[in-house]
């Protein structure tokens, strides 16, 4: 049985090839949905609604639906969190507008 009680942390080499590994693969479905000119919910959603009516990318769209969170997350989550996310959706946004389809 897995022990829920314990509060372990990732270590920053966990949490980098996370971020290296997870970001690519979700920017190449990002852009399939783009491709497909499908939706999805969320700030993903609303960025893809966004693009789809304008002629913005959606990379730098989706990063400015994010930024008020920031200030979210480190209210509730702190400041480590806050900085993995913006790195995260950061990468996300570069990766799709750079990623070739």
């Amino acid at each position: 049985m897995i022990d829920k009680s314990s509060n372990q942390q990732h270590s920053l080499l966990e949490d980098a090839l996370a971020l290296l590994t997870a970001t690519p693969l979700v920017a190449l479905g990002i852009t399939f949905y783009s491709q497909a000119e499908l939706l999805t919910g969320s700030t993903a959603g609303l960025a893809f609604l966004i693009k789809y009516l304008t002629e913005w990318g959606f990379g730098p769209v989706f990063f400015m639906l994010n930024l008020p969170f920031y200030l979210l997350a480190y209210l509730q989550m702190g400041w480590k969190f806050t900085l993995r996310t913006f790195c995260a959706v950061g990468l996300v946004s570069l990766l799709t507008e750079i990623t070739p389809l």
